[in-house]
C-alpha cells in the first residue's frame, strides 16, 4: 500500500467510526504537488540527499496537513511551506534549517530554553545534529508533545519525542543520536504507524505507548 492509499485509507476508517461530521474536523490531507524547481531549491538547504521515498511524496502529495483539529494530527511539512520559511525569513528570527533541533524549537515557538546552546547540549553537538538529522514532519496527540519525524545521511527515517515535561527523553535520545543514528524505518513504514496511531487515539482515546 503507498501512502496516498494509507491516506484515504486512514480518512474512510475514521468517517467509518466516528460519523461524516466529526470525521470532518479530524481528516488529513494531500498539499499540492511540489514542482521540481521547489525541490531543488529545498535540497540546496541540506547537506544530505532527500531521501527518494520523501521526494515522491513531495511529487505526489506535496505534503501532507490537516484540517481543523490543530492539537492531534500528522504533518509532513510541504516543500512550498518549507521554502516559505526559509527564504522569506524575518531577520528578527533566531536562524533556522531544515534540521532537527531547529525544527523541533521553530515548532514551539522558540520558547523552550533547553534546546539553547550550553543549556543541555553544547553549540557544536547543536549543530551536528541539526547537520546529521533533518526534520520533515510531526505527530502530535495534544499541545504539550509530539513526535518528530526525519531521515539522516543514509536516507534512513526515524523519529523521536519531546514532551515539555519530560525533557529528559529527549536528552536521552539526542545524546545518543550524536554517536550513532536510530533512524531504522521506510518511510512508508514510519506513515502507516503513525495513521494507526492517529486513528486509535481519534476514535478509543488511546495514546501511543497505553
Amino acid at each position: 500500500m503507498n501512502i496516498s492509499e494509507m491516506l484515504e485509507n486512514f480518512n474512510q476508517r475514521l468517517v467509518a467510526e466516528l460519523g461524516e461530521d466529526e470525521a470532518a474536523s479530524l481528516q488529513l490531507h494531500p498539499s499540492a504537488p511540489a514542482t521540481e524547481a521547489q525541490l531543488a531549491q529545498l535540497q540546496g538547504f541540506s547537506n544530505l540527499p532527500i531521501p527518494a521515498e520523501l521526494l515522491q511524496l513531495y511529487r505526489q502529495l506535496g505534503g501532507i496537513t490537516f484540517n481543523d483539529c490543530e492539537e492531534s494530527y500528522i504533518e509532513i511539512f510541504s516543500p512550498a511551506e518549507l521554502l516559505s520559511l526559509l527564504v522569506n525569513r524575518s531577520p528578527k528570527l533566531p536562524a533556522d534549517s531544515l534540521g532537527l533541533i531547529d525544527t523541533i524549537r521553530r515548532s514551539w515557538a522558540y520558547d523552550r530554553k533547553e534546546l539553547d546552546p550550553e543549556a543541555y547540549f553544547d553549540e557544536d553537538t547543536l549543530r551536528s545534529l541539526n547537520e546529521d538529522y533533518k526534520c520533515f514532519g510531526i505527530y502530535r496527540e495534544d499541545l504539550e508533545a509530539a513526535y518528530y519525524f526525519y531521515f539522516d545521511k543514509n536516507g534512513q527515517f526515524g523519529e523521536v519525542y519531546y514532551h515539555q515535561d519530560e525533557f529528559n527523553v529527549l536528552e536521552c535520545a539526542l545524546s545518543q543520536m550524536v554517536d550513532e543514528s536510530a533512524a531504522d524505518n521506510s518511510l512508508a513504514t514510519l506513515l502507516e504507524q503513525g495513521f494507526e496511531d492517529l486513528a486509535a487515539f481519534h476514535i478509543d482515546g488511546k495514546y501511543r505507548g497505553w
